[in-house]
């Protein structure tokens, strides 16, 4: 027991002796966590919360990386200089962040704060060993950081279970009530705040960080020849045989060549970093075969993903994914170039490379997500302006009705992009786009169902494909999955505003208020609904589409007026409920439970509107 405390002090004084600014961040972290338990009100919104716990979290890491590094450096000046930057930095964003208004970050803020936390990540591991003519010294004391970050993490796990099971007890065998809050506060105390003291304490030092020794698992290197390394292969052969099927058939690659690729590169850099020490050891020469080679086999492999992706490009334009996933490809090629004309004797660049590139695309004032944002925002004004002639904003049922009218592919893309716009970027432009209600104070956006709209477009312009053996290029038939998706819908529509009856003197009114009406459904483009009375049947019709965008509208639409054939009397629609079993049984009947107002005007006869219509 003695040897127990006399290490834990030890610890716990060599933690605050190197890294007392990580140490007051966790603290304060713990604290404030504590606080938000405890408290009886929040202390702030839950995103001022967040950028809180973000600030004093990255705090603690950014202070540890600089401690970590300047331990290297001998001009103390510089150091102090560097620490002072940063984390004035680091408060002057957490500040921005926590004063946005609406507090809804864009896409563009969030992955500039992800750049900047790998980067700090990362920089723990590969600051300190700069000056380093080889990785074996880098290598080691990851090694070291991971197994001590592990077993200070299952210390508190095991302290947690063993607390909890304790405080349990006191109420199991004492009668004392016990506050949830209690067993709130331990997994902060034993999984938060225990684990990072243990883990700064016995970060290695002096010669100890600096150990130049080799050291190489068997296990794990016969784990990565037998199995890591033989599921590369089988990667490489399936791309190599697609290769040579796309040649044959003269075609592009498919889109998914980029995950496939992504994944191989993925495990060649992990084998690349397995390997390390064994490398520098000269073990074995077929661990120096894949380290040195395998890049300059993986390289044609990229090359196919390249041009997957400027296909996708050239067919659908610029996405914030795509300008993130071209840029990987282009460090994959740095990385399989490099790799191969330095043989492997480095590898740690891998990584710090990786975190200069995120940081030069999305840190800085011009990054991709504003260039993204910004064409996104440029194509839609290009397509409103050739297509749309009505007035802005719109209303959701207006986009419905234009969005159909665009061609398929077009109508599609436009409507993503506006998706993306609103629910990715959260652009202002949206606002000029759609209405707006003000809903408790607040002007709300009125955007329309995107989801809707894209069902929409593929009824109105189903796919066409040929038939086996047909070479008339103008014989095509729907595919299956285009077609109006009836059999087994269920249609609802209810209007919201109040009806101004445009009748005439002596006209006679019928009010349908949920009434039982017969529905023929005679073919997969609209559905009767059916009047009968004494001179004949009155029918309405309705179509699919309409009925299926007024179902998926976010807003409940206006009521609806259709004229009535062959009378002419006007129906106004208010409410519809509609089933519908099998709707390849052309004259089928089906019942509809409706709300609306007929309107017939007795100053013509029945018979003489059915001599009259076509």
């Amino acid at each position: 027991m003695d040897h127990i405390i006399t290490t834990g002090l030890a610890t716990l004084k060599n933690s605050v002796r190197r890294f007392p600014v990580s140490i007051a961040f966790t603290i304060a972290l713990t604290l404030y966590s504590l606080a938000r338990i405890w408290a009886k009100d929040d202390l702030f919104s839950a995103w001022q919360d967040g950028v809180t716990v973000y600030y004093l979290l990255t705090g603690s890491l950014l202070s540890l990386a600089l401690r970590l590094w300047g331990e290297e450096v001998k001009r103390k000046q510089a150091v102090a200089l560097a620490n002072a930057i940063a984390h004035v930095a680091l408060l002057g964003n957490a500040m921005y962040l926590y004063d946005i208004p609406g507090q809804e970050p864009s896409t563009e803020i969030i992955i500039a704060n992800a750049a900047v936390i790998v980067a700090t990540c990362i920089s723990i591991f590969t600051a300190p060993f700069f000056h380093g003519k080889d990785d074996i010294q880098a290598w080691n004391f990851t090694l070291r950081l991971l197994g001590l970050a592990t077993v200070s993490m299952a210390i508190g796990l095991v302290m947690w279970a063993g607390t909890a099971v304790l405080l349990y007890s006191l109420e199991a065998l004492f009668h004392i009530d016990i506050s949830g809050k209690c067993y709130t506060t331990l997994p902060l105390l034993c999984c938060q705040l225990l684990p990072t003291l243990l883990f700064l304490g016995q970060i290695p030092e002096g010669e100890d960080k600096h150990n130049t020794s080799i050291i190489s698992s068997p296990f794990i290197n016969k784990a990565t020849r037998f199995l890591l390394i033989p599921l590369l292969g089988a990667y490489l052969l399936i791309l190599y045989a697609y290769t040579a099927k796309i040649l044959l058939e003269w075609q592009l690659p498919n889109g998914w060549i980029s995950t496939l690729v992504s994944t191989l590169m993925g495990g060649f850099i992990i084998v690349e970093f397995i390997l390390y020490p064994p490398l520098r050891n000269a073990q074995g020469r077929f661990n120096r075969f894949i380290a040195r080679r395998l890049p300059v086999i993986i390289l044609p492999m990229l090359l196919l993903m390249t041009i997957g992706i400027f296909r996708r490009i050239s067919d659908y334009g610029i996405t914030l994914n795509r300008l993130y996933l071209l840029t990987l490809n282009i460090w994959f090629y740095l990385v399989c170039i490099g790799m191969h004309l330095a043989r492997a004797r480095r590898i740690f660049w891998i990584p710090v490379s990786f975190c200069i590139i995120f940081l030069l695309t999305s840190a800085l004032p011009v990054n991709y997500a504003g260039i993204t944002r910004n064409y996104t925002v440029s194509h839609v004004r290009e397509v409103l302006d050739d297509t749309y002639h009505s007035t802005l904003p719109m209303t959701e049922e207006q986009y419905l009705d234009w969005i159909v009218t665009l061609p398929r592919e077009e109508a599609l893309l436009l409507n993503s992009r506006l998706k993306c716009l609103e629910y990715t970027f959260k652009d202002n432009f949206i606002k000029e786009l759609f209405t707006t209600d003000t809903i408790a104070g607040n002007p709300f956006v009125c955007s329309p169902s995107y989801y809707t709209a894209e069902n929409l477009i593929k009824k109105a312009h189903p796919l066409k494909e040929r038939k086996e053996n047909d070479t008339d290029a103008d014989t095509v038939e729907p595919i299956a999955e285009d077609k109006p998706a009836t059999r087994g819908c269920f249609i609802r529509f209810r209007g919201k505003e109040t009806l101004e009856l445009p009748a005439a003197d002596g006209s006679a009114i019928e009010v349908y208020a949920e009434d039982s009406v017969k529905a023929v459904c005679p073919n997969a483009d609209s559905l009767l609904l059916l009047f009968p009375g004494k001179e004949g049947t009155d029918t309405v019709r309705i179509g699919w589409l309409d009925l299926e965008k007024w179902n998926g509208m976010t807003r409940t639409s206006s009521p609806k007026t259709f004229h009535c054939s062959p009378s002419g009397s006007t129906f106004i629609l208010t409410g519809i409920d509609l089933s519908i079993d099998i709707p390849d049984s052309a004259g089928k009947q089906y019942k509809a439970e409706i709300s609306g107002i007929r309107i017939i005007d007795k100053k013509s006869t029945y018979h003489h509107e059915q001599a009259t219509t076509p």
